[in-house]
Order: structure tokens, then sequence, then C-alpha cells
């Protein structure tokens, strides 16, 4: 086998094995948007969602990462019910909700991109920054839509939309934090 047909194959099985990884972590993220429980006072209810951002993010880094939300978001939009309470289409990302699904696109890059390189080992203070980081971009898309939806001051959006799900945000930044940092250190991807 000649060495240009040696590289065509190592790179139609990487393509494969990331195009794999990113379906994957759609339905994770899917699933985990199914886990949710509804609040009496707010429009945004808990769910596991943003802990499978996370990690999808911080695995596959700010191009692949970016690319799961993207379809995520345009599986959710054509109508696949991927978002929390199996909700979809544009009624979902035009509601009071929205926001927060549209920060999962920027939120996601941010987060790959301050984890680095997938191939490289990955410190639990950095995944624990980059998730943050990213959190915050969600987090706001989600202020300022919910706020304008909803007919709320960016005040009341925050007490509605944040500061309720701020205990158990901290355990899935921890929790994402240490799932990727241990995966990373053992090579498992090396994409």
């Amino acid at each position: 086998m000649s060495e240009e047909m040696a590289v065509k194959k190592s790179k139609t099985k990487l393509n494969i094995r990331i195009m794999t990884l990113v379906g994957l972590m759609v339905a994770v993220c899917g699933i985990c948007a199914q886990i949710a429980i509804p609040l009496p006072f707010s429009p945004v209810p808990l769910t596991l969602q943003t802990l499978a951002i996370m990690v999808a993010a911080m695995m596959l880094g700010p191009r692949w990462g970016t690319l799961v939300m993207l379809v995520y978001v345009a599986a959710g939009s054509v109508g696949i019910p991927v978002f929390a309470q199996a909700k979809a289409g544009i009624g979902a990302l035009a509601g009071a909700t929205g926001g927060f699904i549209w920060g999962f696109i920027p939120g996601a890059f941010v987060m790959g991109l301050l984890a680095g390189e997938t191939q490289k080992d990955l410190k639990f203070s950095k995944a624990l920054v980059s998730a943050l980081a990213g959190l915050a971009i969600i987090y706001c898309c989600g202020v300022i839509q919910l706020s304008l939806v909803a007919g709320l001051s960016i005040g009341q959006a925050i007490l509605v939309g944040v500061l309720p799900y701020l205990p158990l945000e901290a355990v899935k930044i921890l929790l994402a934090a240490k799932i990727v940092s241990s995966v990373r250190r053992r090579g498992v991807l090396n994409i």
C-alpha cells in the first residue's frame, strides 16, 4: 500500500470516528435534556443538559464540540424533541428558554477552546475554568432572551433563570471537569 493510500485510509477512519463521537454526544445531550425537573417559579427546568454540553465541548475541543451543539440545535429546530421536556421547533428556540439553547453554541466553543486540544492532558483546574466560562456564556444568552420574552428586568431574569440553578450547576461543573480530565489523561479519544 502506498504512503498516500495509507494517509487517506487513516483520515477516513479519523473522520468516521469523529462523526460517530459527534452523533453520540448529540444523542447524550438530547437524553440528558429529558432528565428534567420543572420548577414552579421559573420557565427553565432543572436538567442534566449542561453537564452533557460541558463534557462534549471539553472532550471534543472547539471545532467538534461546537459542531455537536450546532447539530443538536438544528435537530431541535426541525422538530426532533431533543430540548428539555421533549420540546422542539422554532417555538422552543424563540421562547423564554430559547436563549439558553442558543447559548450552547458559543458556550461550547469557549469551553472547547479553553480546554485546548483533545490529545493533550487537561488539568482538573483548567477544566473547571473552561466549564465555568462556557456556562457563563450560556447563562448570559439565556438571561437576555428570558428577559425579553418574559418581559422581566435583567435582575428578575437572573433571579428566576440563574440563581436557583447555581448549586446544581456547581456540582455539574465539578463532575464534568473530573470526567473530562480523567478521560483525556487516559488518551481514550485521541482525535
